[in-house]
């Protein structure tokens, strides 16, 4: 019984610890686009204007709701050169 549950346990912690870690090079990957991100499809349309239709699959977009809503999803503030989760950098 008792390798059983070692290797339960072990498989367990290796699989939380890489949905931690793709978490967290997820939410990384968006801070680093400032949550330029297409909602629908994931375009980075960082260098787009700051309103219009995403090229890759013609959801429309404004920077300001991106932000909002990735920081709302991600719960931290985008844009910053950290996320600080919430918390004002003043």
């Amino acid at each position: 019984m008792w390798p059983w549950f070692l290797t339960f346990g072990v498989l367990t912690l290796t699989t939380y610890g890489m949905i931690w870690h793709s978490h967290t090079e997820f939410r990384k990957a968006v801070n680093d686009m400032s949550g330029l991100i297409c909602m629908r499809c994931g375009y980075v349309l960082k260098d787009l204007h700051d309103s219009g239709r995403c090229p890759e699959c013609g959801e429309p977009y404004e920077f300001a709701t991106l932000r909002r809503e990735w920081g709302a999803l991600l719960g931290c503030t985008l844009g910053s050169d950290t996320m600080d989760h919430g918390r004002s950098s003043a």
